[in-house]
Parts: structure tokens; sequence; C-alpha cells
């Protein structure tokens, strides 16, 4: 009588019980604020400071399913979730990370590029609305050097040096590999996020978005990504001594 064999289900790789717990886990970690915004109305949460972990942790597929998954259950618990945000704060970040940790930059190098163009013609130049006001130029194009650093960062060690840090021993090196990792996947989809804000939600004036955007932005942006690398250095130390399978896209 032979051995009967089962497998489970996976997603890309990723087993669904593991996605499905990520995804839980992202859920709740929406409600739990770490850094309040500077402006005021909201606040960062833990979900948000480890979004580019989850990548590490499931690879691009699994974790972009798990991001997909908290970001759903983010709109029935977090006070403060919209529909744009389920992209620009867990799927496209969790995405992104993905790609980085894989070296699939080629894939993903239009997305802060792109997120530049729109944060500096849209909606000012177009479509504009009285709200908008005269606009602070130069200070408003120079307002997104944080955000948009995230483009040079992603085609120079975005293209491997990211990745060749986070899946190395040296634990420096990955605390700093996994605060770049964070900077380029959540600021590239920061810059989208600030456009569809603007044009469905709440016409902010010009000055006020650029003094958000070039000061108060880096300030907070920072702490997250220090958050990270506090956070997913141990854990993806403890995962590879753990002896599990590894994931296939995943870096522990």
């Amino acid at each position: 009588m032979g051995e009967e064999k089962t497998t489970s289900a996976t997603i890309g790789g990723a087993p669904v019980s593991w996605v499905a717990l990520m995804g839980a886990l992202l859920g709740a970690g929406s409600i739990i604020p770490l850094i309040y915004y500077v402006e005021g109305g909201g606040y960062h949460s833990l979900s948000y400071a480890v979004i580019a972990i989850v990548a590490a942790l499931l690879g691009p597929w699994g974790a972009t399913a798990a991001a997909t998954i908290g970001g759903a259950i983010s709109m029935f618990l977090a006070p403060g979730s919209t529909i744009d945000g389920l992209i620009t704060n867990f799927i496209g970040p969790a995405f992104m990370a993905g790609m980085i940790l894989n070296k699939k930059w080629k894939w993903i190098w239009w997305v802060p590029l792109f997120g530049i163009v729109f944060y500096e013609l849209t909606p000012w130049y177009w479509p504009t609305y009285p709200a908008m006001g005269a606009l602070p130029q130069p200070f408003l194009a120079a307002s997104v050097w944080y955000d948009g650093l995230s483009f040079p960062l992603l085609i120079t060690v975005g293209r491997g040096k990211v990745a060749d840090w986070v899946k190395g021993d040296n634990k420096t090196r990955m605390f700093f590999g996994l605060m770049l990792l964070h900077w380029i996947a959540a600021q590239s989809l920061h810059l989208w996020g600030w456009t569809t804000w603007l044009l469905f939600y709440f016409p902010i004036p010009a000055y006020v978005v650029a003094v958000l955007s070039g000061v108060a932005v880096p300030f907070e942006r920072v702490m997250l990504q220090v958050i990270s690398g506090i956070i997913g250095v141990p854990l993806l130390l403890s995962l590879r001594k753990s002896g599990l399978r590894r994931i296939p896209g995943a870096v522990w």
C-alpha cells in the first residue's frame, strides 16, 4: 500500500495558509498607530511599517495577495482607510518590494518616474480648479525631493544591491537594505497617493502640500524605515535558522 502524498495550495509558492495569516495580521495592524501625521488627521500604522518585510517573507506574489487581504480588512477596521490606500499603502508597496528583492526592477521602474510626473502636474496644471490658488514655484516642484529619490534609488542600488544586502548575513547591511527597500517601495506609491488624494478627496492648497511633502514626509518616513529595519533583521535571521521550507522569491 503506497504512501499518499498531500500538497498544500500555494500562491506564487507561498502556502495559502501563510498568505491568509499574514493578510489577517496586516489588517489587524492597520489599527495600531506608530507615527501620527504631523498635520494631524491620521497615522502611519504598524502594517505600513512592515509592508516591505512581507515581500521578504512570502515572495512577490504571496506578499501581493496578503497585502490585498490585509488592505481589504483595514477598510473595515481603520478609520482613515480609502480605496486608493488599498493600492498605495498595501498592494503597491508589497509588489514593489517583491520585485526589488528578486531583481526585477525593470518591471517597476515606471512607477516612481510617472509618480513624479503626476505629482508635479496633477492637479496643479491639469485639471486645475480654483481652490488650488497660486502655485508656490519653485518650492512646490522641489518639495518632491524625498519621495522623488525613490526613482534614482531604484535604478541604482535597487537593481541588485538592496536585494543582496537583505539576503546577506551582515546585520548592518540587512538593516540598511530593509530601510532602502521600504523607502523605494513605499515612497514610489506615495507619489501617486498625493495625486489621488488631491483629485478625489480634499483639495489641499499647493503651499500646504509643498510643506508637508518637502518637510513633514521625510521626518515621518525615516522613522518608518528604521522600524522596518529593526523588525525585519531579527525576523529574517530567525526564519533562516528555523528549518522551514523557504518560499520561492522570499529571502529568508
